[in-house]
């Protein structure tokens, strides 16, 4: 373990292009912040990083919060949120494959790959003439190299907004997540550490926005108390304004169901879950 007198905490990074995007994007925000980065020949998820502060070769690591597991990870925490991306969706098209004629500006019989069943869904209420497939790995770090341009795509906004370099030949369309909501906590950005490392969880400490607190587990609560005990696949949205209460946007689908659409709004963010529980 390291010595909290050290000089410079150590960021762990994969050398896997998609996460390197993803950090030369989300890098500015540490400008201020002392530390190193170390690159490792690891998986970009979150069990591949993880072993690295468990083998104490690094101190922390940037991480999605939608891709970090609800599951309490054995002596690592999630320490700090740093800020919110746009939490909602991107549809992309490659130019060389659009009609510009068409709802979503996709070719009659062509693919969109999803990240869930209830964008599928969604988006076949939309479009019926075209195939859609959900993709094994629901969500992952990429390239624009390595997404197959005779297909569209809906992928997380934050994570396409990391690799606008890369998706210049790509049209894109934003789906909010009023209308569309992400996978719980999408958009935001974790540090994860191990747990007894006081020392640096109290430096990231001054990086934390905590009004993403109650937004952020009201979402991975549900995820957590109602979605995954009764196996059912949700997205979620949370989000309060000044001045104005909570509101909670809900898809939930069962195997076999159809998609259950809710709009939940409360003065406080401590009603919201026992409210999507009723009759979820």
């Amino acid at each position: 373990m390291y010595f909290c007198l050290m000089s410079k905490i150590t960021i762990a990074l994969s050398e896997h292009p998609g996460y390197n995007s993803y950090w030369d994007f989300i890098s500015p925000f540490l400008k201020d912040f002392s530390f190193e980065k170390k690159h490792f020949s690891v998986s970009p998820n979150f069990q591949g990083l993880s072993q690295l502060l468990i083998k104490n070769e690094a101190d922390a690591f940037l991480f999605p919060l939608e891709m970090i597991p609800i599951q309490k990870q054995e002596n690592l925490v999630v320490t700090a949120l740093l800020k919110r991306f746009q939490p909602g969706w991107t549809l992309l098209v490659h130019q060389d494959f659009h009609d510009a004629g068409k709802i979503l500006q996709v070719p009659a019989g062509g693919t969109i790959m999803c990240t869930s069943p209830i964008i599928s869904e969604w988006l076949m209420s939309i479009r019926s003439d075209i195939t859609y497939k959900v993709v094994p790995d629901p969500i992952f770090f990429f390239t624009g190299a390595m997404l197959d341009k005779s297909k569209a795509w809906v992928l997380p906004s934050h994570l396409v907004e990391a690799n606008q370099e890369d998706l210049k030949y790509w049209l894109q369309r934003e789906i909010l997540p009023d209308e569309l909501p992400g996978f719980p906590g999408q958009g935001a950005l974790a540090v994860v550490c191990r747990k007894e490392d006081i020392f640096i969880r109290r430096k990231f400490n001054s990086l934390h926005d905590r009004s993403l607190v109650p937004v952020c587990n009201v979402e991975r609560s549900i995820l957590k108390d109602i979605a995954l005990p009764e196996k059912k696949a949700l997205l979620a949205y949370c989000k309060h304004e000044e001045a104005k209460p909570f509101e909670l946007f809900l898809k939930i689908k069962s195997e076999g169901m159809g998609v259950e659409t809710k709009h939940i709004s409360s003065a406080t963010h401590l009603n919201l879950v026992k409210e999507a529980g009723r009759d979820a």
